[in-house]
Order: structure tokens, then sequence, then C-alpha cells
């Protein structure tokens, strides 16, 4: 067969396999592990931003004090401006990155000359491989299949400047470079694997001397994104200088874990845990890579250590401010696995020798990861589903017993929440809003004095909380301490100005306290985000 043909057929097979193989997520509904707030709490902010230029000096809108990744940003108020009501929209864009990148995968892996047939494979499970489920069914798991979209693309662009030496390959690297560093952090590390590459894999490119317009490039780029994130939320340089050394030395052990779940696909979990996982897999993985590095099966152990620090590399920045080992995040990672299983020879001496047990191993592979994948998919089908396996695959984890308290109470299911909660608290008693949880359960049983306690305590565990703030205010409303109650709901706006319901509740204040200069701000700002005025208000200023 024709390569070019072999290759655009080999990509759209990839492509189906992506779309087939998610197309059950079409129907899922939210976790309520942070989607909910994009998409249902912010979902009116989104949709009336006018400016999509200014989204680039805006920071995080989840985590504004900490991140800056205004191309996630972007991508969701894209998705919003064409989205109906439901959240269609936003799981075609996962499935369609996620078929993007596998597309982008074979193609490095082409370019790094590997047999067409053991590419297809290589790419086939990235495409279905379970630990990368939870970027495409989790709608926020797309910053790191969108980050893999500029990396995959950025390194392709510089391997093929390497190679011809055209400014078009150049330019390409740099474009996709500053989507990368604008999705997520983890892309300054980009330039640093195209150094490597041209170390350990490259063929008549000297170093560093045949790299000076990519290092005079990389000087310019990268300082310069610092310096504009540094500018919208914080220098990321002194945040990661003070974060890191505890955090990575705590995290460290998770390598093992990431490294098992890729060839054991057996413990996954929705909300992982380092306290719940277990290093066994992945040292036996290591151990069984280390050594066939050291058999004659290997073709190039320079190549072959370049797909190891591949994963490493590009897993360690999630190290420095993660205390969730999340496995979307071994999604731009997995592609040095790839490179090091080529590179250890077993793949093409299968190929060359044993041809059919070549095929009926990759037949079972694919079958395996797949089923693996649609059960473990499953799992984030819906809020409650979700919640119940975070606490069943990480029960130490306080935040899991947190948030399955939260979804019992959404359905009224206050007694179970209230034992949730109090075991979240057991196992961290400075878990936030655990405290606030359950002043809001024991304010629906009239137990004031006990809510009021709770709401205190969680004020001073959490200072910054909007929502404590809020709910104070409504006890305190019950309770007729309006001056308390207003105090309260304006603290609440004023942490958090998209706290939609402080908005309300100050405005049917002053509203019905015949304070109309005092409620205009409130009632235009609610007006503008398209939020309906309450009935009473409405009824007050109806002429």
């Amino acid at each position: 067969m024709n390569p070019r043909r072999y290759d655009i057929l080999s990509c759209l097979a990839l492509v189906v396999a992506a779309v087939l193989l998610y197309a059950h997520s079409l129907a899922f509904d939210l976790t309520y592990l942070d989607d909910n707030v994009w998409l249902i709490d912010y979902r009116w902010y989104l949709r009336n931003i006018a400016d999509l230029g200014g989204i680039f000096l805006k920071p995080d809108v989840l985590f504004g004090g900490l991140f800056y990744r205004p191309m996630i940003y972007l991508s969701f108020i894209l998705d919003t401006r064409w989205a109906a009501d439901g959240f269609t929209a936003y799981r075609v864009t996962n499935i369609g990155l996620h078929g993007i990148n596998s597309c982008l995968v074979y193609a490095i892996l082409r370019m790094m000359a590997y047999d067409r047939r053991l590419v297809t494979c290589s790419a086939m499970c990235f495409t279905v491989h379970p630990v990368l489920a939870q970027a495409v069914v989790w709608i926020p798991g797309r910053t790191d299949s969108l980050l893999a979209v500029f990396v995959f693309s950025g390194f392709g662009a510089f391997v093929m400047w390497c190679r011809e030496r055209r400014s078009l390959w150049l330019t390409a690297h740099a474009a996709a470079l500053a989507g990368a560093l604008l999705t997520k952090e983890t892309a300054v590390v980009l330039p640093v694997m195209c150094g490597l590459y041209v170390l350990l894999c490259a063929r008549g490119v000297r170093f560093p001397r045949g790299l000076i317009p990519a290092l005079v490039l990389w000087a310019v780029m990268v300082p310069v994104y610092l310096w504009l994130r540094g500018y919208v939320v914080g220098d990321l340089v002194q945040t990661a200088s003070q974060a890191a050394p505890g955090s990575v030395w705590h995290n460290l052990p998770a390598f093992l874990p990431y490294l098992g779940k890729v060839f054991f696909p057996v413990n996954l979990s929705v909300l992982p845990a380092l306290a719940d996982m277990t290093l066994v897999y992945g040292a036996i993985v290591l151990a069984g890579l280390i050594f066939l590095s050291l058999t004659p099966l290997t073709l190039d152990r320079k190549r072959l250590l370049f797909g190891a620090l591949w994963f490493v590399i590009f897993l360690l920045p999630s190290f420095v401010l993660s205390f969730i080992e999340h496995e979307y995040r071994i999604y731009v990672p997995l592609l040095g696995i790839l490179i090091v299983i080529l590179e250890t020879g077993v793949p093409r001496a299968l190929l060359t020798r044993r041809q059919s047990v070549a095929a009926v191993a990759a037949a079972v592979t694919f079958l395996m990861l797949v089923a693996v994948n649609v059960i473990h998919a499953r799992h984030f089908r819906n809020r409650l589903v979700y919640w119940e396996s975070a606490v069943a695959t990480s029960p130490s984890a306080p935040l899991a017993h947190r948030n399955l308290g939260a979804m019992y109470f959404l359905d009224n299911r206050y007694a179970e929440a209230e034992q949730a909660f109090l075991r979240a608290r057991e196992l961290n008693p400075r878990e936030a809003m655990v405290n606030n949880n359950l002043g809001v359960i024991y304010d629906k049983r009239g137990e004031e004095k006990k809510a009021e306690e709770a709401y205190r305590q969680e004020i001073k565990i959490n200072p910054l909380y909007d929502n404590v703030y809020y709910n104070l205010g409504l006890l305190y409303a019950r309770q007729e301490k309006y001056d308390l109650a207003v105090a309260h709901w304006r603290k609440a706006a004023d942490l958090n100005p998209r706290n939609t319901m402080a908005y309300k509740y100050l405005a049917y204040y002053y509203v019905k306290t015949n304070q109309p200069q005092a409620a205009a701000p409130y009632l235009a700002e609610l007006q503008r985000r398209g939020v309906a005025i309450p009935d009473p208000i409405d009824l007050l200023i109806r002429p």
C-alpha cells in the first residue's frame, strides 16, 4: 500500500476509534468536581464575555491566584457560545482533542522511523488506554489533552525543523510553544525535551551550535511568558520554589503508581490518593524495563533514555502544586513510555519472528484496554456514582468523603451527608468547606446554635470562602439580625463577585427596606448576568 495512503487510513482509524469508544460519554452528567462551577455556576459569565482577547490578561476562573491558563479559559468560552443548555458541546470538544492527539502521536512515532504497523498499534493503545479516560470524559480534563495538542505539534514541528532547517517549521514550533505555555505551566519543559532530542536522537545537528535559532527563540519566549504570567497571577518561579521542595518530595513516590497504571490498569481511580495507591505494579514494570534495556534486543539506548526522560520530565511539574494524583496528568508523558516500549525491541522481534503471535497479542491488548476503559469511564457518568467511586478507591482522601456528603445533601439524604462530612473532618480537621456543609445541615434541622458554631469554625479555617458568609447571612436574616446578615452577604460578594445568590439577597433586602439607590447596583449586575430577578423584588419594583 502507498505509504501516504496507509498513514491517512491509520489516522482515520484512530479518530474513528476515539469517537466510537467515547460516544457513550455524550450522555454523561457532571461529576461536580470543578465541572459544575465551569458549566453551571459560571456559565452566564463565560457566555457574556465580549472581549475574547482580554482573557489573556485574566487569571484562571476557578483558581485565580494560582493558575494562568487562558487557552483553557478560551476553550470553555467558545464551547459555551455554541452550546445549547446541555453539556454535549464540551464533550464533543474533549473527544475531538483526543482524536487529534492520537494522530499526532502516530505522526511523531513515524518521524522517529518506527515500523508503520508498530506505530499504528502504539497510537491505537494511546487512543483506547483507560488511564487517559479521565482526560476525555471529565470535561475539565481537557487541560492536559489541549496541552498535548500544542506539545505534540510543537515537538513534531521542531523535529521537522531539525531535519529540513526551514523557517516555516521553526515558526510552527514557536506558535505551538506559545499555545502550550498559555494552556498549562508544564509546557515550560518542552524546550528542555527538544534540546534532549537533539542530544540523544537527532542526526546531523550539532549541539548547541546547530540550535542557535531555537535557543534564541526559547530564550525570548519563556521569559516573556513568565513575565506575563507574573503580571496576571504571580511569579511562577517564586511560587514553585516555595512549594516545590515539600510537595515534590511528598509526591515523588507517585511515579511508580503512574508507571504501573500504564501497564496494569487494574487499580484506576477517579480521584487517586497516594496513600491508597500501590507501588507494587510500578516497581515490577520499572524492574522489567531496566532488564529489557540491558538485553541485546534494545534498538537504541539513547532513544530509550529519551523516552524515559520524556515520561519523567513532563510528569514532574505536576508534583509541584498537586495534592491529587489525577490520572489525566499522564496524558503527555505517555508518549515517552510508548517510545521506551518500542526501543526495547520486543515489539519488533515479535513482529519479525512471530507475526501471528504479534497479531493475537495486539488484538487481545486492544480488547482488554477497551473493556477496562468503558468500565472505568462509566464511573464519571454522574455525580453520585463518581463520588461513591472516589470513596471506594481512595478511602483515606477527606475530599472524597466531603464531596460525597455534598452529593447526598443535594439528594436530600441529610443523615448520610452528615456522616460523610464527619468522616472527612475526622480524616482532616482542617478540611475546607466541611464545617460550612455541616452548618447547613444543622441549620435545616433548626439547630441554629450548632449551625452558627460550624459556620464560624469554617471562617476560622477557611476565611476566604465566600459561601460560608452567605450561609451565615441567611441564618442571621432568619433571626432578624439584618445588619449582620447584610454585612456577611457583602463579604461574600466582595470575596467572589460571581456569587449570584449574595447579590440576590442584597438586592432583595435593599428593595424591601426602601433603599433603591443601594439596591440599584445589585439589580443591574443581576440583569447583566442574565439572572432572573427574584419574584419578591420583581413585585416590589413593578410599576
